[in-house]
Protein backbone atom coordinates (compact mmCIF):
# COMPACT_ATOMS: atom_id res chain seq x y z
CA UNK A 1 0.00 0.00 0.00
CA UNK A 2 1.54 3.54 -1.13
CA UNK A 3 2.20 6.31 1.56
CA UNK A 4 0.07 8.98 -0.30
CA UNK A 5 -3.72 8.37 0.34
CA UNK A 6 -5.94 8.32 -2.58
CA UNK A 7 -5.13 8.20 -6.39
CA UNK A 8 -2.64 11.22 -7.31
CA UNK A 9 -1.89 12.51 -11.00
CA UNK A 10 1.74 12.85 -10.77
CA UNK A 11 3.95 12.84 -7.76
CA UNK A 12 7.92 14.16 -7.59
CA UNK A 13 9.75 12.02 -5.37
CA UNK A 14 13.33 13.48 -4.02
CA UNK A 15 15.75 11.85 -1.12
CA UNK A 16 16.71 13.66 2.03
CA UNK A 17 20.54 14.63 2.09
CA UNK A 18 23.16 17.16 3.61
CA UNK A 19 24.34 19.12 2.36
CA UNK A 20 20.72 20.09 2.29
CA UNK A 21 20.74 22.53 -0.55
CA UNK A 22 21.45 19.88 -2.92
CA UNK A 23 17.95 17.73 -2.05
CA UNK A 24 15.66 21.69 -2.02
CA UNK A 25 17.46 22.08 -5.86
CA UNK A 26 16.09 18.77 -6.71
CA UNK A 27 12.94 19.49 -5.33
CA UNK A 28 12.53 22.85 -7.18
CA UNK A 29 13.90 21.79 -10.25
CA UNK A 30 12.31 18.65 -10.69
CA UNK A 31 8.75 20.14 -9.47
CA UNK A 32 9.62 22.83 -11.91
CA UNK A 33 10.44 20.71 -15.32
CA UNK A 34 7.79 17.65 -14.33
CA UNK A 35 4.72 19.35 -12.49
CA UNK A 36 3.71 17.56 -9.90
CA UNK A 37 0.35 17.36 -7.65
CA UNK A 38 2.71 16.03 -4.48
CA UNK A 39 6.23 15.73 -3.54
CA UNK A 40 7.33 12.93 -1.60
CA UNK A 41 10.64 13.78 0.49
CA UNK A 42 11.97 10.66 1.08
CA UNK A 43 14.64 9.79 4.08
CA UNK A 44 15.59 7.21 6.82
CA UNK A 45 13.70 7.30 10.46
CA UNK A 46 17.64 8.76 11.58
CA UNK A 47 16.60 11.91 9.66
CA UNK A 48 12.92 11.93 9.78
CA UNK A 49 12.42 14.63 12.29
CA UNK A 50 14.94 17.26 10.23
CA UNK A 51 13.28 15.92 6.99
CA UNK A 52 9.83 17.08 8.50
CA UNK A 53 10.78 20.66 9.80
CA UNK A 54 12.18 21.35 6.56
CA UNK A 55 9.28 19.85 4.50
CA UNK A 56 7.07 21.96 6.54
CA UNK A 57 8.35 25.41 5.78
CA UNK A 58 8.58 24.22 1.58
CA UNK A 59 5.09 23.14 2.04
CA UNK A 60 3.58 26.22 3.27
CA UNK A 61 5.01 28.19 0.55
CA UNK A 62 4.71 26.43 -2.89
CA UNK A 63 1.02 25.81 -3.13
CA UNK A 64 1.65 21.93 -3.56
CA UNK A 65 1.41 18.98 -0.86
CA UNK A 66 5.06 18.25 0.40
CA UNK A 67 5.00 15.56 2.70
CA UNK A 68 7.77 13.70 4.24
CA UNK A 69 8.16 10.17 4.06
CA UNK A 70 11.13 8.41 6.42
CA UNK A 71 10.95 5.06 5.58
CA UNK A 72 14.14 4.04 3.76
CA UNK A 73 16.18 1.26 5.83
CA UNK A 74 19.63 3.36 7.55
CA UNK A 75 22.34 1.49 6.26
CA UNK A 76 24.27 2.07 9.56
CA UNK A 77 21.40 0.60 11.51
CA UNK A 78 19.40 -1.95 9.73
CA UNK A 79 19.02 -5.84 9.00
CA UNK A 80 20.65 -7.15 5.89
CA UNK A 81 17.19 -7.72 5.32
CA UNK A 82 15.68 -4.79 5.50
CA UNK A 83 18.28 -3.23 2.83
CA UNK A 84 17.26 -5.88 0.46
CA UNK A 85 13.90 -4.83 0.83
CA UNK A 86 15.08 -1.28 -0.46
CA UNK A 87 13.61 -1.52 -3.83
CA UNK A 88 10.22 -2.46 -2.71
CA UNK A 89 10.03 0.55 -0.01
CA UNK A 90 11.04 3.06 -2.91
CA UNK A 91 7.97 1.63 -4.88
CA UNK A 92 5.38 1.64 -1.71
CA UNK A 93 5.96 5.55 -1.48
CA UNK A 94 4.64 6.17 -4.95
CA UNK A 95 1.88 3.32 -4.87
CA UNK A 96 -1.27 6.14 -5.02
CA UNK A 97 0.65 7.83 -7.86
CA UNK A 98 -0.66 7.99 -11.67
CA UNK A 99 2.82 9.32 -12.65
CA UNK A 100 6.22 9.33 -11.27
CA UNK A 101 9.01 12.00 -11.34
CA UNK A 102 12.02 10.84 -9.05
CA UNK A 103 15.21 13.10 -8.80
CA UNK A 104 18.22 10.79 -7.88
CA UNK A 105 20.69 13.70 -7.39
CA UNK A 106 20.08 14.24 -3.77
CA UNK A 107 20.13 10.22 -2.58
CA UNK A 108 22.95 8.03 -0.76
CA UNK A 109 24.06 5.38 -2.97
CA UNK A 110 21.63 3.07 -1.68
CA UNK A 111 18.62 5.66 -2.28
CA UNK A 112 20.33 6.18 -6.23
CA UNK A 113 20.20 2.42 -6.53
CA UNK A 114 16.89 1.03 -5.39
CA UNK A 115 15.20 4.56 -6.77
CA UNK A 116 17.01 3.35 -10.91
CA UNK A 117 16.16 -0.42 -9.86
CA UNK A 118 12.17 0.21 -8.91
CA UNK A 119 11.50 2.82 -11.65
CA UNK A 120 13.58 2.01 -14.54
CA UNK A 121 11.21 -0.90 -15.86
CA UNK A 122 7.78 1.72 -14.58
CA UNK A 123 6.08 2.88 -18.08
CA UNK A 124 5.25 5.69 -15.95
CA UNK A 125 7.85 7.08 -14.30
CA UNK A 126 10.83 9.65 -15.29
CA UNK A 127 14.13 9.57 -13.51
CA UNK A 128 15.80 12.87 -13.34
CA UNK A 129 19.23 13.99 -12.01
CA UNK A 130 19.45 17.96 -11.13
CA UNK A 131 23.06 18.54 -12.21
CA UNK A 132 25.16 21.41 -9.41
CA UNK A 133 27.86 23.91 -10.31
CA UNK A 134 28.18 25.41 -7.33
CA UNK A 135 31.30 27.67 -7.08
CA UNK A 136 30.46 30.38 -4.84
CA UNK A 137 26.69 29.56 -5.01
CA UNK A 138 27.83 26.71 -2.12
CA UNK A 139 25.12 26.86 0.23
CA UNK A 140 22.13 28.35 -1.39
CA UNK A 141 19.73 26.53 -3.60
CA UNK A 142 17.37 26.91 -6.46
CA UNK A 143 15.69 29.29 -7.11
CA UNK A 144 17.81 31.52 -5.33
CA UNK A 145 20.61 29.91 -7.78
CA UNK A 146 21.19 30.02 -11.52
CA UNK A 147 19.01 27.81 -13.29
CA UNK A 148 21.23 27.34 -15.78
CA UNK A 149 23.94 26.00 -13.14
CA UNK A 150 21.37 23.75 -12.10
CA UNK A 151 20.45 21.63 -15.72
CA UNK A 152 17.73 18.71 -15.24
CA UNK A 153 18.67 15.62 -16.88
CA UNK A 154 16.48 12.75 -17.93
CA UNK A 155 18.77 9.77 -17.34
CA UNK A 156 16.23 7.57 -19.56
CA UNK A 157 14.00 8.21 -22.87
CA UNK A 158 11.18 10.20 -21.75
CA UNK A 159 8.36 8.67 -21.41
CA UNK A 160 5.44 11.15 -21.28
CA UNK A 161 5.05 14.65 -21.80
CA UNK A 162 6.16 17.75 -19.09
CA UNK A 163 3.91 19.42 -17.24
CA UNK A 164 6.54 22.58 -15.80
CA UNK A 165 5.09 24.53 -12.92
CA UNK A 166 5.40 27.86 -11.33
CA UNK A 167 5.08 26.90 -8.19
CA UNK A 168 8.22 27.21 -7.05
CA UNK A 169 7.88 31.42 -7.95
CA UNK A 170 4.91 31.18 -5.15
CA UNK A 171 7.33 31.19 -2.49
CA UNK A 172 9.24 34.66 -1.83
CA UNK A 173 12.69 35.39 -1.73
CA UNK A 174 12.43 35.90 1.86
CA UNK A 175 10.65 32.82 2.60
CA UNK A 176 13.78 30.45 0.74
CA UNK A 177 16.10 32.61 2.36
CA UNK A 178 14.98 31.16 5.80
CA UNK A 179 16.30 27.60 4.78
CA UNK A 180 19.78 28.85 3.34
CA UNK A 181 22.92 29.96 4.96
CA UNK A 182 22.49 33.78 3.81
CA UNK A 183 22.55 35.40 6.86
CA UNK A 184 24.80 39.00 5.64
CA UNK A 185 22.83 41.50 3.71
CA UNK A 186 25.22 41.26 0.94
CA UNK A 187 24.91 37.31 0.50
CA UNK A 188 20.60 37.84 0.50
CA UNK A 189 20.77 40.32 -1.99
CA UNK A 190 22.62 37.92 -4.74
CA UNK A 191 20.47 35.44 -3.63
CA UNK A 192 16.96 37.55 -4.27
CA UNK A 193 18.56 38.93 -7.30
CA UNK A 194 19.09 35.84 -8.71
CA UNK A 195 15.73 34.61 -7.26
CA UNK A 196 14.36 38.03 -9.77
CA UNK A 197 16.29 36.53 -13.12
CA UNK A 198 15.07 33.05 -12.88
CA UNK A 199 11.63 34.37 -12.54
CA UNK A 200 11.82 35.87 -15.96
CA UNK A 201 13.42 33.21 -18.02
CA UNK A 202 11.03 30.81 -20.02
CA UNK A 203 13.48 27.86 -20.49
CA UNK A 204 13.32 24.68 -18.27
CA UNK A 205 16.86 23.71 -19.08
CA UNK A 206 16.83 20.32 -19.46
CA UNK A 207 18.50 17.52 -21.28
CA UNK A 208 17.23 14.12 -22.59
CA UNK A 209 18.17 11.82 -25.32
CA UNK A 210 16.53 14.18 -27.83
CA UNK A 211 18.57 16.99 -27.21
CA UNK A 212 18.59 19.72 -24.84
CA UNK A 213 16.69 22.32 -24.23
CA UNK A 214 18.20 25.75 -22.43
CA UNK A 215 18.14 28.91 -24.56
CA UNK A 216 16.78 32.12 -22.97
CA UNK A 217 16.33 35.71 -23.16
CA UNK A 218 19.75 37.75 -23.26
CA UNK A 219 20.77 39.93 -20.28
CA UNK A 220 22.83 43.31 -20.54
CA UNK A 221 25.18 45.64 -18.02
CA UNK A 222 25.07 49.29 -18.73
CA UNK A 223 27.28 51.81 -17.26
CA UNK A 224 26.09 55.81 -18.35
CA UNK A 225 27.47 58.39 -17.44
CA UNK A 226 25.01 60.88 -17.56
CA UNK A 227 22.62 60.11 -20.69
CA UNK A 228 25.28 58.33 -22.37
CA UNK A 229 26.60 54.58 -22.48
CA UNK A 230 29.91 53.98 -21.91
CA UNK A 231 29.99 50.55 -21.07
CA UNK A 232 28.05 47.75 -21.73
CA UNK A 233 28.39 43.83 -21.58
CA UNK A 234 25.46 41.49 -22.77
CA UNK A 235 24.61 38.11 -22.95
CA UNK A 236 22.76 37.06 -25.76
CA UNK A 237 21.28 33.99 -23.93
CA UNK A 238 21.75 33.92 -20.64
CA UNK A 239 21.17 30.25 -20.39
CA UNK A 240 24.49 30.14 -22.21
CA UNK A 241 27.36 29.32 -20.07
CA UNK A 242 29.95 30.76 -22.22
CA UNK A 243 27.71 34.34 -23.16
CA UNK A 244 27.66 35.02 -19.24
CA UNK A 245 31.68 34.63 -18.82
CA UNK A 246 31.00 36.88 -22.41
CA UNK A 247 28.77 39.27 -20.76
CA UNK A 248 31.35 39.66 -17.46
CA UNK A 249 34.16 40.49 -20.22
CA UNK A 250 32.81 42.86 -21.91
CA UNK A 251 32.10 45.18 -18.91
CA UNK A 252 35.65 44.32 -17.57
CA UNK A 253 37.01 45.24 -21.05
CA UNK A 254 34.91 48.51 -22.06
CA UNK A 255 36.26 49.96 -18.55
CA UNK A 256 39.98 49.06 -19.12
CA UNK A 257 39.29 50.66 -22.46
CA UNK A 258 37.70 53.91 -21.25
CA UNK A 259 39.23 53.97 -18.24
CA UNK A 260 41.57 57.01 -19.14
CA UNK A 261 38.52 59.10 -20.83
CA UNK A 262 36.71 58.60 -17.14
CA UNK A 263 37.13 60.99 -14.57
CA UNK A 264 39.74 60.14 -12.33
CA UNK A 265 36.66 59.48 -9.27
CA UNK A 266 34.77 57.72 -11.93
CA UNK A 267 37.70 55.03 -12.54
CA UNK A 268 38.07 55.13 -9.11
CA UNK A 269 34.44 54.12 -7.83
CA UNK A 270 33.92 51.66 -10.93
CA UNK A 271 37.49 49.94 -10.16
CA UNK A 272 35.88 49.59 -6.34
CA UNK A 273 32.49 48.32 -7.67
CA UNK A 274 34.18 45.94 -10.25
CA UNK A 275 36.69 44.76 -8.15
CA UNK A 276 34.00 43.92 -4.74
CA UNK A 277 31.55 42.32 -7.45
CA UNK A 278 33.88 39.95 -8.78
CA UNK A 279 34.14 40.66 -12.31
CA UNK A 280 37.51 40.70 -11.33
CA UNK A 281 38.95 38.27 -9.37
CA UNK A 282 42.37 37.99 -7.01
CA UNK A 283 44.94 35.59 -8.46
CA UNK A 284 48.29 34.92 -7.50
CA UNK A 285 51.26 36.83 -9.14
CA UNK A 286 54.10 36.46 -7.71
CA UNK A 287 55.32 34.09 -4.38
CA UNK A 288 58.40 35.07 -2.68
CA UNK A 289 59.32 31.66 -2.60
CA UNK A 290 58.40 29.41 -5.11
CA UNK A 291 54.56 28.55 -6.59
CA UNK A 292 55.32 28.95 -10.00
CA UNK A 293 52.30 26.39 -10.69
CA UNK A 294 49.87 28.81 -8.84
CA UNK A 295 50.69 31.84 -11.18
CA UNK A 296 48.32 33.33 -12.74
CA UNK A 297 44.88 31.26 -10.50
CA UNK A 298 42.72 31.78 -8.68
CA UNK A 299 43.99 32.88 -5.22
CA UNK A 300 41.80 30.28 -3.18
CA UNK A 301 42.48 27.40 -5.30
CA UNK A 302 46.04 27.72 -4.82
CA UNK A 303 45.34 28.73 -0.95
CA UNK A 304 43.31 25.58 -0.55
CA UNK A 305 46.07 23.01 -1.79
CA UNK A 306 48.24 24.82 0.58
CA UNK A 307 50.71 28.21 0.57
CA UNK A 308 52.78 26.72 3.35
CA UNK A 309 50.81 28.35 6.12
CA UNK A 310 48.13 30.40 7.30
CA UNK A 311 47.55 33.15 5.40
CA UNK A 312 46.94 36.59 6.63
CA UNK A 313 45.61 39.29 4.05
CA UNK A 314 45.28 43.03 3.75
CA UNK A 315 42.54 45.60 3.22
CA UNK A 316 43.06 45.76 -0.12
CA UNK A 317 42.44 42.17 -0.77
CA UNK A 318 39.17 42.39 1.45
CA UNK A 319 38.56 45.35 -0.71
CA UNK A 320 39.60 42.69 -3.93
CA UNK A 321 36.59 40.77 -3.81
CA UNK A 322 38.12 37.87 -1.68
CA UNK A 323 34.61 37.21 0.12
CA UNK A 324 33.48 35.59 -3.20
CA UNK A 325 36.01 33.14 -3.24
CA UNK A 326 35.44 32.22 0.46
CA UNK A 327 31.88 31.54 -0.39
CA UNK A 328 32.94 28.40 -2.48
CA UNK A 329 35.90 27.46 0.16
CA UNK A 330 33.89 27.35 3.19
CA UNK A 331 35.53 25.05 4.64
CA UNK A 332 39.23 26.60 3.96
CA UNK A 333 37.82 29.98 5.33
CA UNK A 334 39.67 29.24 9.06
CA UNK A 335 43.10 29.06 6.82
CA UNK A 336 42.63 33.13 6.11
CA UNK A 337 43.38 35.80 8.83
CA UNK A 338 42.31 39.24 8.30
CA UNK A 339 44.80 41.49 10.25
CA UNK A 340 42.98 43.89 12.98
CA UNK A 341 44.45 46.60 11.65
CA UNK A 342 42.57 45.74 8.31
CA UNK A 343 39.70 46.28 10.26
CA UNK A 344 40.23 49.51 11.69
CA UNK A 345 41.06 50.75 7.97
CA UNK A 346 37.72 48.84 7.12
CA UNK A 347 36.37 51.09 10.01
CA UNK A 348 37.79 53.81 9.58
CA UNK A 349 36.76 54.04 5.84
CA UNK A 350 33.06 53.49 6.70
CA UNK A 351 32.91 56.10 8.77
CA UNK A 352 34.82 58.13 6.26
CA UNK A 353 33.00 60.02 3.51
CA UNK A 354 33.83 63.69 2.93
CA UNK A 355 33.17 63.66 -0.89
CA UNK A 356 31.50 61.27 -3.52
CA UNK A 357 33.97 58.95 -3.66
CA UNK A 358 34.02 58.11 0.00
CA UNK A 359 30.59 58.09 0.05
CA UNK A 360 30.91 55.44 -2.56
CA UNK A 361 33.87 53.68 -0.90
CA UNK A 362 32.20 54.16 2.95
CA UNK A 363 29.39 52.15 1.50
CA UNK A 364 31.19 49.66 0.22
CA UNK A 365 33.65 49.01 3.44
CA UNK A 366 30.52 48.90 5.58
CA UNK A 367 28.97 45.39 3.15
CA UNK A 368 32.33 43.72 2.70
CA UNK A 369 33.14 44.02 6.81
CA UNK A 370 29.23 42.41 7.36
CA UNK A 371 30.47 39.84 4.86
CA UNK A 372 33.93 39.28 6.81
CA UNK A 373 31.88 38.86 9.97
CA UNK A 374 29.37 36.28 8.53
CA UNK A 375 32.26 34.17 7.25
CA UNK A 376 33.88 34.36 10.86
CA UNK A 377 36.96 34.67 9.48
CA UNK A 378 39.82 34.68 12.02
CA UNK A 379 40.71 38.22 13.53
CA UNK A 380 44.72 38.59 14.51
CA UNK A 381 44.83 41.17 17.15
CA UNK A 382 48.48 40.73 17.32
CA UNK A 383 48.98 43.10 14.45
CA UNK A 384 47.44 46.54 14.98
CA UNK A 385 50.28 49.09 13.68
CA UNK A 386 49.36 51.20 10.27
CA UNK A 387 50.04 51.55 7.59
CA UNK A 388 48.61 47.53 7.73
CA UNK A 389 51.75 46.11 5.68
CA UNK A 390 54.01 47.37 8.07
CA UNK A 391 52.08 45.70 10.94
CA UNK A 392 51.69 42.77 9.02
CA UNK A 393 55.41 42.61 8.50
CA UNK A 394 56.72 43.08 11.86
CA UNK A 395 53.71 41.64 13.97
CA UNK A 396 52.48 38.34 12.44
CA UNK A 397 54.11 35.24 12.99
CA UNK A 398 56.92 34.44 10.86
CA UNK A 399 54.91 30.77 10.01
CA UNK A 400 52.58 33.03 8.34
CA UNK A 401 52.48 33.96 4.72
CA UNK A 402 51.61 37.17 3.89
CA UNK A 403 49.29 38.26 0.80
CA UNK A 404 48.36 41.34 -0.59
CA UNK A 405 47.43 43.01 -3.58
CA UNK A 406 49.81 46.58 -3.01
CA UNK A 407 53.19 46.07 -5.53
CA UNK A 408 54.96 48.13 -3.46
CA UNK A 409 53.64 46.50 0.13
CA UNK A 410 54.81 43.12 -1.48
CA UNK A 411 58.40 44.49 -2.93
CA UNK A 412 59.46 46.95 -0.56
CA UNK A 413 58.26 45.55 2.85
CA UNK A 414 57.60 41.90 2.68
CA UNK A 415 60.31 40.88 0.46
CA UNK A 416 62.89 43.59 2.41
CA UNK A 417 62.12 41.56 5.57
CA UNK A 418 62.32 38.09 3.89
CA UNK A 419 58.85 37.51 5.12
CA UNK A 420 56.69 34.61 2.70
CA UNK A 421 54.44 36.58 1.03
CA UNK A 422 52.15 36.32 -2.29
CA UNK A 423 51.53 39.28 -4.65
CA UNK A 424 47.88 39.21 -5.68
CA UNK A 425 46.57 40.89 -8.62
CA UNK A 426 42.82 41.96 -9.72
CA UNK A 427 42.58 39.64 -13.55
CA UNK A 428 39.33 40.38 -14.95
CA UNK A 429 37.26 36.79 -14.42
CA UNK A 430 37.57 35.47 -17.92
CA UNK A 431 41.36 35.38 -17.85
CA UNK A 432 41.59 33.98 -14.43
CA UNK A 433 42.82 30.08 -14.15
CA UNK A 434 41.17 27.99 -12.07
CA UNK A 435 42.85 24.74 -11.10
CA UNK A 436 40.13 22.83 -11.93
CA UNK A 437 36.76 22.12 -13.31
CA UNK A 438 37.51 25.34 -15.19
CA UNK A 439 34.13 25.42 -17.63
CA UNK A 440 31.71 24.81 -15.03
CA UNK A 441 32.92 27.06 -11.91
CA UNK A 442 34.28 30.14 -14.58
CA UNK A 443 30.89 30.20 -15.23
CA UNK A 444 29.71 29.81 -11.51
CA UNK A 445 31.79 32.99 -11.09
CA UNK A 446 30.15 34.78 -13.75
CA UNK A 447 26.46 34.23 -12.90
CA UNK A 448 27.78 35.22 -9.44
CA UNK A 449 29.40 38.07 -10.63
CA UNK A 450 25.77 39.52 -12.54
CA UNK A 451 23.57 38.63 -9.63
CA UNK A 452 26.27 40.39 -7.13
CA UNK A 453 26.89 43.67 -9.51
CA UNK A 454 22.77 43.91 -9.47
CA UNK A 455 22.59 43.65 -5.77
CA UNK A 456 25.32 45.99 -5.15
CA UNK A 457 24.29 48.53 -7.59
CA UNK A 458 20.51 47.98 -6.97
CA UNK A 459 21.49 49.01 -2.80
CA UNK A 460 20.16 52.38 -1.82
CA UNK A 461 23.64 53.81 -0.63
CA UNK A 462 25.54 52.74 -3.16
CA UNK A 463 23.09 53.78 -6.15
CA UNK A 464 22.92 57.20 -4.58
CA UNK A 465 27.04 57.56 -4.01
CA UNK A 466 27.00 56.60 -7.85
CA UNK A 467 24.11 59.02 -8.81
CA UNK A 468 26.70 61.79 -7.16
CA UNK A 469 29.67 61.02 -9.12
CA UNK A 470 27.56 61.18 -12.05
CA UNK A 471 27.60 57.00 -12.47
CA UNK A 472 24.92 54.42 -13.14
CA UNK A 473 25.03 51.06 -13.11
CA UNK A 474 22.12 48.98 -14.59
CA UNK A 475 21.40 44.88 -15.05
CA UNK A 476 18.71 44.10 -16.68
CA UNK A 477 17.00 41.61 -18.95
CA UNK A 478 17.08 42.58 -22.57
Amino acid sequence: MGVSQGAVSRCVVVFYSVPLEASLSALFRSLEVCGGDRVFVVSTARRGSDAREVVSRVGQSVGVGVEPVPVFPDEDTAQPVEISRAVDVVKSVVGGCEEVCVDVSSGSRLEVAAAIAAFTQLKSAEILYTSFAWGPWKGLFYPLTPKPLQRVYFLAPRRGSLKPSTAVFQASAGDLLALAFAGSELRRRVAEAQYNINKQLDSLCYADSEGFECSCRGLEAVVYTGSATVIRGEARDYCSWSDAVSAVAGVVEGFESRRDRLRDEQRKALELLLRASGLYQLAVDECSYGCEDCRGALFMDCAARGLGGRVVVDTNVVYGGIHTQLWEYMEQRYSIAIPYCALLELYSHEAQARDAYEKLRSEVAHILLAEVSELRLPVDYRIVQRPCEVGMALESSPREVLATADVAAYRRVFRDVKREAVLLTPTPLHKTKLLHSEISRKASYAYYAIAQLKALTEHRGVREALKQLGLQVEVKMM
